[in-house]
């Protein structure tokens, strides 16, 4: 068994009987590290269990730290859906009180859960607004496979959507595209340097 945590350290006292208890658990074949998903871990009987009902070994002194070793077992979880990150940007009206009034709109408690729902449901993973001036830098990790098409064709159907937006119009002023290319209100950004691209 490969655990490569400090907390695993403790437990090694214990790697004999991981196997058998994996096996009591979860169906596993006892010579070999298996590999866990998550829906097996919630769907399967406690660990104190399975440890009560093998009688072939002796359980360790804490079904703590048995809990911990399962916990240890298990591959960090990822997403098969790769996540990127997209730079927008918009301009915002220069009255101070305008944008304090922008700002107080988007501080917690204040976005109207429907909008915050309806972000999470296009496979935006998180979103973040930059203020400087009379300028707005939106960071957002998306799925790859996100659509800002699609998504504006959602926001089009929701109206608690169309509503704050209706809302933003009063703060927000849209950057022109000297090539035209860009006509939605958020601007895309162009990735023009990457440290991780330099040696």
């Amino acid at each position: 068994m490969e655990v490569t945590s400090h907390a695993a350290l403790a437990l090694l006292p214990y790697e004999p009987h991981l196997g058998h208890l994996l096996h009591r658990c979860f169906g596993t074949d006892p010579q070999v590290s298996p590999t866990l998903t998550f829906s097996q871990v919630r769907s399967k009987p406690s660990v104190a269990s399975a440890w009560t009902s093998t009688r072939s070994i002796a359980p360790p002194p804490s079904v703590d730290a048995c809990c911990l070793a399962i916990i240890l077992l298990i591959p960090p979880f990822r997403s098969t859906t790769m996540v990127r990150q997209e730079v927008l940007v918009l301009d915002i009206a220069s009255d101070p009180s305008l944008v304090a009034q922008y700002i107080d709109h988007h501080a917690p408690g204040n976005v109207p859960p429907a909008v915050l729902a309806s972000i999470r449901s296009a496979g935006i993973h998180n979103m973040r607004i930059f203020n400087f001036a009379d300028r707005l830098v939106m960071l957002i990790d998306v799925d790859d496979d996100f659509d800002f098409a699609a998504k504006a064709a959602s926001d089009g159907d929701n109206p608690d959507v169309e509503k704050w937006e209706r809302l933003m119009q009063k703060f927000q002023r849209e950057i022109p595209d000297p090539q035209g290319k860009q006509t939605d209100k958020w601007k895309h950004t162009q990735l023009c340097f990457d440290l991780s691209q330099h040696k």
